[in-house]
């Protein structure tokens, strides 16, 4: 999720979803002379697969569908699988044709004819049965020999993978439309998607998905709204939509579970919604870098609700009015970064309860007068950003006495005897 920062593509204030690990290979693949499938065997694969899935189509010899069922043909493991088996491994080798797979960096299994598609890379869970729980084919590090790269659209073949309980596909190539067929996992509880090149819309169809926990589509090309329909996502608990195209207003849904928000970096409009203080979960939220309404757009006091709240980042969004002294009372922040808005008034005495913060950034705003004394009780703090306001008065000794910050003020309007300035040099 983006936060502070001025919007950079740094994945230091991103939410992420849990380590993932890998099952590793236990066979490697084989060259096998297969037997060819009948006639009439393979017609009732393909109306297998078209009752499941209605929008695949066979008409076009070259399509990633096409080349699956082709290979399938020759694959000997195939050929005595039952219905819902079928459609597993078809899903699966219509994903590896549809995204360059004899390019992937890392799939020496995949397409292995010689036993279960459990062993392929990147198939972290399955149950006794053989059903595919968990699918992470994500790129932990650019580069990486451990990394897949998968390059294309998403097939709406996965869609077929109706007990799969958890999909990465992070930090790839992908390209063109959120399939709406990947509404139908409803045994989902995680879909990550984030850091490609996706575009379209949110699926409206992701409101059925029901078990659904984390919703990661940040660092994409998504455009249009937030589906009204994710609202009723009971059990989320972290969703990013960070860094896309969203317009739109902000909406809270019954989301008693959320601990963390991403939506920053985006087109959204209006305003930030009081209702935001009902996620009393909440720890991280990302709200900057958005069109809200200049002059209107304020920072509602009911995120003094939110007495969990570590990490506050809205910066650069056109905020307005004096800082709610109730984000005082927020004793768990780490981080608040409110720089590059319109801020006015005073920074709250409050500030000085936040005792565990680690940086607050406040810089390029309109906030006026002395900087409160009881920020000296912040003595955890390793960066204090104040400069561009006018403020006046006296830096707090007991900031510059612990050492572990040189605070950034406008150096002729403070006194204070280890700050910097804008240019960096010591006041």
């Amino acid at each position: 999720l983006a936060g502070g920062g001025g919007g950079s593509d740094s994945e230091q204030n991103e939410v992420r979803g849990p380590a993932r690990t890998t099952i590793p290979p236990t066979s490697s693949p084989v060259s096998v002379v297969a037997p060819t499938v009948s006639s009439g065997e393979l017609l009732r694969w393909m109306d297998v697969i078209t009752t499941a899935s209605p929008n695949t189509s066979f008409d076009d010899p070259t399509t990633s569908s096409s080349l699956a069922l082709e290979w399938m043909q020759s694959d000997p493991y195939s050929a005595d699988l039952e219905d819902d088996p079928l459609l597993q491994r078809f899903a699966l080798v219509t994903l590896w044709y549809s995204t360059d797979g004899p390019n992937w960096r890392m799939s020496p299994t995949w397409l292995d004819t010689g036993g279960s598609e459990c062993d392929w890379e990147g198939v972290s869970s399955c149950s006794g049965d053989g059903v595919i729980l968990d699918l992470s084919l994500v790129n932990p590090t650019p580069g990486s020999d451990r990394s897949f790269n998968l390059v294309g659209p998403i097939p709406i073949e996965l869609g077929l993978l109706s007990s799969l309980e958890s999909l990465d596909l992070s930090k790839n190539g992908l390209t063109g439309t959120v399939p709406t067929e990947l509404a139908q996992l409803t045994s989902s509880h995680t879909l990550q998607l984030r850091r490609n090149s996706l575009d379209g819309t949110i699926p409206t169809e992701f409101g059925n998905l029901s078990l659904m926990k984390l919703l990661f589509l940040s660092y994409n090309q998504l455009e249009g709204t937030i589906p009204t329909e994710l609202l009723q996502l009971a059990d989320l608990e972290q969703m990013a939509l960070d860094s896309n195209l969203l317009e739109g207003p902000i909406l809270i849904g019954q989301w008693s579970k959320l601990i963390a928000l991403g939506l920053s970096v985006n087109k959204l409009t209006g305003t930030i919604p009081s209702e935001i203080g009902t996620l009393t979960l909440l720890q991280n939220l990302f709200l900057g870098l958005n069109n809200y309404d200049v002059g209107v757009v304020r920072l509602p006091s009911e995120l003094g609700h939110l007495t969990l709240l570590n990490y506050l980042s809205v910066n650069d969004a056109g905020l307005s009015f004096p800082i709610p002294m109730e984000i005082g009372a927020l004793a768990a922040l780490d981080i608040i970064d409110l720089a590059g808005n319109q801020l006015s008034g005073p920074i709250p005495a409050e500030f000085g309860n936040l005792t565990v913060i680690s940086r607050l950034s406040l810089e390029r705003n309109q906030l006026t007068g002395p900087i409160p004394s009881e920020l000296g009780a912040l003595t955890l703090l390793l960066q204090l950003l104040l400069s561009n306001n006018f403020l006046n008065g006296s830096m707090p000794q007991t900031i510059c006495d612990t050492g572990m910050v040189r605070p950034e003020i406008d150096c002729r309007e403070v006194e204070c005897s280890c700050c910097k300035g804008i240019s960096g040099n010591t006041c």
